[in-house]
């Protein structure tokens, strides 16, 4: 995986993005870590950050989106809560060399009062459904009991509001 590491230009924060293949292709998913980090610590991470990620050109020497991964899952943008994100992107357009950024949109909890939250398994089934309300102060609870006849291996939690989205990977033995 290529490391590409950037302050924002404000400062704000600094993000750590790992992405991979080297050379992706048209057609491929590309698969993005990325590290969100307090501005003054490379150990603390930066928490209920909005952003998406933009495939872009520039023109003129004006940085210009040509797409968005967020529009094309239907969402205005993303939402991490813990500062760190495993993301999937199909690749589409013109074969060629490609330009891409990290798009800090704000930071802090939407006013939505609802999560919907699926575990999907590595054959992208969605293996539960679950939904909880959110407290006005943005806390949730929501056990969810591990069948005893689930399959060992990874899952992906997929956590949404009606604003937001986010994902993490866990793994089940």
């Amino acid at each position: 995986m290529v490391k590409k590491v950037a302050n924002t230009n404000t400062n704000s924060m600094f993000v750590k993005m790992f992405y991979g293949p080297k050379k992706p292709r048209i057609g491929c998913d590309m698969k993005f870590i990325i590290e969100f980090m307090k501005p003054y610590s490379s150990d603390l991470f930066e928490h209920q950050v909005h952003y998406d990620i933009l495939r872009v050109d520039i023109i003129d020497g004006q940085t210009v989106p040509t797409y968005s991964a967020a529009n094309d899952e239907g969402r205005d943008h993303f939402w991490s809560a813990g500062g760190k994100v495993l993301r999937y992107w199909l690749l589409e357009g013109e074969p060629g060399l490609q330009t891409f950024a990290i798009l800090i949109k704000g930071v802090g909890q939407s006013n939505s009062n609802r999560l919907e939250i699926e575990i999907i398994d590595t054959n992208d089934q969605i293996i539960v459904s679950l939904q909880t309300p959110i407290t006005s102060d943005g806390m949730f609870s929501l056990p969810w009991n591990i069948p005893a006849d689930i399959n060992t291996g990874v899952y992906t939690i997929n956590v949404s509001d009606a604003v937001n989205s986010s994902s993490a990977e866990i793994f089940i033995q």
